[in-house]
């Protein structure tokens, strides 16, 4: 499978093949982080423990800028290039733009092709992992501090089985009903790998999600130097 930095007409990056592959395997594991606020050590960090036996990394906002940093860096680098999940998504924070550029210096070297690769943010984005449908936010756009009521709907909207989110640097997982109350919907917001809130680590998840499972497991990690320890995080606001 070839694996490579540029961004899909579906705003993910990575190949098609990847990314087609991902839909249909029959079990995948996702890294999931958040709220990275120009702190692109700690996405390096986990990405350096994680990122080799990922199949995805999902980035639920406020720090793409840090995300097309690490791109870059994996142009450049290897051994970081061999870290980074052949399939990445992300979704605008209301701290992000809606678009940056890197310099791909292996194009640039080998003089094929424009060495600028633009990268689009989009506020939301949908995708599939193991026939699971999965919507990504950041959640500054649903009223989070009020309730989950409004990321449920839009979960709903577009028949998502997991969705991820952030913006309150708080880890949190739980299992909600869906409106038409016929099915569960897994809501996760992986926490904050830089700047947690709620007397919580710095934290990020990893889901283990197979296609005979409607369940995903799941696991937090508090960022620990040197190995990311697993923890339980509070009663969710969720349950």
């Amino acid at each position: 499978m070839n694996k490579c930095l540029l961004q899909d007409q579906s705003l993910l990056i990575g190949s098609r093949e990847s990314i087609d592959c991902l839909a249909q395997k029959d079990s995948a594991r996702i890294l999931a982080i958040s709220d990275s606020h120009a702190n692109a050590n700690a996405l390096s960090f986990v990405l350096q423990k994680f990122g080799m036996e990922s199949d995805l990394l999902l980035f639920c906002g406020d720090g793409v800028s840090d995300i097309v940093y690490l791109l870059q860096k994996a142009s450049e680098d290897q051994y970081f290039f061999a870290c980074i999940p052949p399939v990445i998504a992300f979704v605008k924070g209301n701290n992000d733009s809606s678009s940056y550029t890197f310099m791909n210096k292996a194009a640039f070297a080998k003089n094929s092709g424009s060495p600028l690769v633009k990268i689009a943010v989009p506020l939301q984005n949908e995708l599939t992992v193991c026939g699971h449908k999965i919507l990504l936010v950041h959640g500054h756009a649903h009223s989070l501090y009020s309730g989950v009521s409004y990321l449920v709907q839009e979960a709903e909207n577009c028949g998502a089985e997991i969705l991820f989110f952030g913006h309150t640097h708080i880890p949190a997982c739980g299992c909600v009903s869906c409106n038409s109350g016929k099915s569960s919907l897994l809501l996760l917001n992986p926490g904050s790998c830089s700047i947690p809130r709620a007397c919580q680590p710095a934290s990020f998840a990893v889901l283990e999600l197979s296609k005979d499972r409607a369940l995903a497991d799941y696991t937090f990690y508090e960022i620990r130097h040197p190995e990311p320890r697993p923890f339980v995080p509070p009663p969710s606001y969720m349950d």
